[in-house]
């Protein structure tokens, strides 16, 4: 998945789940401050943090993969990332 595939399908899934992105792009020292592992899809700009105005839908995982993300609930929201990327 490139950066603007990527990019369409955060957007598709914030428009369709009522999701807001807090974090998306890192640099790897800020990456290290927030304890993000090395090889992060954040450094790629392949990642974007998600919260919600409401609960996250239920049917969230099943949206995400037919925009073909990745969804990983992170306590207080949700991390979203291509379905391939391998985490380093």
């Amino acid at each position: 998945m490139t950066l603007g595939e990527f990019a369409d399908a955060v957007r598709a899934y914030a428009l369709i789940t009522g999701a807001s992105a807090t974090s998306w792009g890192r640099t790897e020292k800020h990456n290290e401050a927030v304890g993000g592992v090395k090889y992060s899809a954040h450094r790629f700009w392949l990642a974007a943090d998600l919260v919600y105005d409401g609960p996250p839908p239920p049917d969230a995982v099943a949206v995400a993969h037919r925009l073909g993300l990745k969804l990983i609930e992170e306590g207080d929201h949700h991390h979203v990332q291509p379905l391939g990327w391998i985490a380093g």
